[in-house]
């Protein structure tokens, strides 16, 4: 069971990532108190996109410096926005896509960050490409028993391993005692 301190923490990124989103897709700032067509759609796209993940009209509201009642406001025309203004529809499609959907916190990243990610993958890969080397010539050291074993894994059904074990051994124990 989750915390109240982990819901918040969940809430605020949740609020974060969808302002940092809206902001970047809307080319606004919805955190200011400008009448700019921009930021106003913005914030309603923001406030609709809240809503639908449950949020109430006041912590909405709080969210983006407004009282509940603009939040109303925004749900109610925003359907009717969204309607006639094909820009309009088009970003707010992309916000809710990008936050409901698959959203990638390295699109956040700067072009350095993104270098310096790919380099540490790279690396990565060079030591799993290693280690399965390594793993492999371990196994691969005892070859006089590979035939065997190649056997008995193309000729023991799925779910019988345990009752071919047991068959083995008692073959094995009337072969050398």
């Amino acid at each position: 069971m989750e915390t109240k301190e982990q819901e918040l923490d969940y809430i605020k990124n949740q609020r974060d990532t969808l302002i940092k989103i809206v902001n970047d897709t809307f080319n606004c700032n919805i955190m200011s108190s400008s009448r700019r067509r921009e930021n106003i759609n913005g914030r309603m796209a923001f406030a609709v996109i809240m809503r639908s993940k449950g949020h109430t009209l006041h912590k909405v509201g709080n969210a983006i410096n407004k009282d509940h009642a603009t939040i109303l406001h925004y749900e109610k025309n925003m359907k009717h926005f969204l309607k006639a203004d094909n820009n309009l529809r088009e970003k707010y499609n992309l916000v809710e896509e990008l936050f409901v959907g698959e959203y990638n916190p390295s699109w956040d990243l700067s072009k350095q960050e993104l270098i310096n990610e790919l380099i540490l993958l790279h690396n990565q890969k060079k030591e799993l490409y290693l280690e399965i080397d390594r793993l492999n010539s371990k196994q691969g050291g005892d070859t006089r028993v590979k035939e065997l074993v190649d056997i008995v894994t193309q000729r023991t059904p799925l779910g019988t391993e345990k009752n071919t074990a047991l068959k083995l051994n008692r073959w094995y124990d009337g072969i050398y005692n």
